[in-house]
């Protein structure tokens, strides 16, 4: 094939307000990802994940999967989701269903799977189980996996009191910046030395100041167990203005 050349712009002007306060005319400091599918694919952001049940008795998880088919011509495939606990032994899987897309369109299919007893998720004892997802073509060839990590817990506010899986909690937290001394890039190795020693220090929660992070700090707070306060370029140290 021909020889490509692939070109990355960085528009980051410090004099923009929206820029000049929290990224100090950084460059790029987060991975960029160039990804190669098959022509049928589960979409960008593609997979929404719900639990709209969630006891000690049973939990259910529904799963929206948005489905993308980049070809010519009308596609049929099958999807099916597993969940797999910590161990990785499946404790529940969907049946395949069966779902066309037209060409150059996207299309969405649900399940809805049901788990008995499930391991409830908390700061102290936070345990994941992993959802797979699964295409397949018309031979039961796989087109495409991909999953992501599920948790369950429940969170109210009850009797004034804030309640994970009915329990009261005592919010014990800190500020995180992703920056530090030696740039703007924080590694992995630094994210994962900030979360032990939170969780060394008996912190249950942190508060992204003031922006979302990188995605691998989410996947550490799922793994060790901390509540996040996710703010969004803001500064809100009320959380939250009112009369």
């Amino acid at each position: 094939g021909a020889e490509n050349v692939l070109a990355v712009r960085v528009n980051n002007p410090l004099e923009h307000d929206s820029v000049a306060r929290w990224y100090t005319g950084a460059g790029i400091y987060r991975h960029a990802w160039l990804v190669k599918t098959a022509e049928v694919h589960v979409a960008s952001y593609g997979t929404y994940v719900t639990t709209p049940v969630v006891t000690a008795e049973r939990a259910e998880v529904r799963v929206r999967t948005s489905v993308a088919n980049e070809a010519e011509r009308t596609k049929t495939l099958s999807v099916r989701q597993q969940i797999t606990d910590g161990e990785g032994r499946t404790v529940v899987q969907s049946g395949k269903q069966a779902l066309q897309v037209a060409a150059g369109q996207t299309a969405d299919t649900e399940h809805t799977l049901k788990i008995p007893r499930p391991q409830l998720w908390d700061t102290e004892h936070p345990y994941l189980y992993t959802l797979i997802i699964s295409l397949k073509d018309t031979s039961g060839e796989i087109i495409h996996l991909t999953g992501c990590n599920v948790g369950f817990r429940t969170s109210e506010i009850k009797d004034g009191r804030f309640c994970i899986n009915g329990v009261p909690i005592l919010v014990k937290g800190a500020n995180r910046h992703e920056h530090f001394q030696l740039g703007r890039t924080v590694s992995k190795e630094l994210m994962e030395q900030d979360i032990r020693l939170m969780k060394q220090n008996n912190l249950n929660t942190v508060r992204n100041s003031h922006y979302p992070t990188h995605p691998y700090w989410y996947h550490l707070c799922d793994l060790y167990g901390l509540y996040i306060i996710d703010e969004a370029n803001i500064e809100s140290h009320g959380m939250g203005y009112g009369a």
